[in-house]
Order: structure tokens, then C-alpha cells, then sequence
């Protein structure tokens, strides 16, 4: 029985992660095929697009491994690493949403200002924020910080760790 739900899952989750990857990919094919979508909204969109790519490749192929293994363990390096590739992926997401939150802000209340506040000189330096900001907000205090394992389980502080052992 156990098998057989794993095999369910395994092509649940794998249907949904061939969905997911030609999505993307088309929506990144069109915006760089199309000289009409050469635009900063759709520039941000193709961006968000690898962003996701980047995010759904991270954890899902291990798990449809690891549906079929018998040896369902990750290595130290493989988890952190994990950690660090989703903490930064999400937060370039989370602020690149904000930057096309601007985008649109400026399309709509100031559009005779907007071909001079978004030229791509612009778009291509607010992209390049959002990376070192995520990196710096998402990823540097995650590294900085130490992390223990405890009763099986990554705890990012010591004093949580210490906590839970008494």
C-alpha cells in the first residue's frame, strides 16, 4: 500500500512540477521572442518566471527521489544548501514584486514620466538591488547565524536548541 501511494504522489508531484517548468519556460520564451512584450512590466515578469523555476527546482526533484528511495535522508550540506538557495529565492521574489508594484505605480500615475524612470539602465540597476538586498536580508544572517541539529531537526538559533533540551 505504501508503494502504491508513493507512486500516486510521485506522479502528482511530478505533473505538477512539468506544469510548473513549461510554464515558465513558455512565458520566458514568448517575453524573449516577442519585440512587442520588450517592455520593463514584462522584463520584471520574466524574471519572476526564472525566480520560480529556480524555486520549484530546488526542493521537488529530491522529493520525487526520495518518494522512491528507501534511504529518505539529505546530507548536512544538501539540506543548508536547500535552505540558503529557498531563503534567497524567496525573498528576491517577495521584493521583486515590489519593484513591478512600482513599475506599474509609475505607468499609472506619473506615464509621461515613465519612459525616463524606467529606462532599462534603470530596470537592469533596480534587478541588480533586489539581488544584493535579498542576499543581504535573506541569506547573510541565516549564514551568520549557527545552527544546530537537535533531536533530528535544524534549529537556526542555539538558544532554541537549548530550550528544547531542557
Amino acid at each position: 500500500m505504501d508503494t502504491k501511494i508513493n507512486a500516486l504522489l510521485f506522479v502528482l508531484f511530478l505533473i505538477i512540477y512539468l506544469i510548473t517548468v513549461s510554464g515558465n519556460c513558455l512565458i520566458i520564451y514568448i517575453i524573449i521572442v516577442s519585440p512587442k512584450l520588450h517592455k520593463p512590466m514584462y522584463f520584471f515578469l520574466c524574471i519572476l518566471s526564472i525566480l520560480d523555476l529556480c524555486y520549484s527546482t530546488t526542493a521537488l526533484p529530491r522529493l520525487l527521489a526520495d518518494l522512491f528511495s528507501t534511504e529518505r535522508t539529505i546530507s548536512l550540506m544538501a539540506c543548508s544548501l536547500q535552505i540558503y538557495v529557498i531563503l534567497l529565492v524567496e525573498g528576491l521574489e517577495c521584493q521583486l514584486l515590489v519593484v513591478m508594484a512600482y513599475d506599474r505605480y509609475i505607468a499609472i500615475c506619473k506615464p509621461l514620466h515613465y519612459p525616463i524612470l524606467m529606462r532599462w539602465g534603470n530596470c537592469y540597476r533596480l534587478v541588480a538591488l533586489v539581488f544584493i538586498i535579498s542576499f543581504m536580508l535573506c541569506t547573510v544572517p541565516s549564514i551568520v547565524t549557527p545552527y544546530t541539529i537537535c533531536y533530528h531537526q535544524i534549529i537556526i538559533s542555539c538558544v532554541s536548541c537549548w530550550h528544547s533540551q531542557n
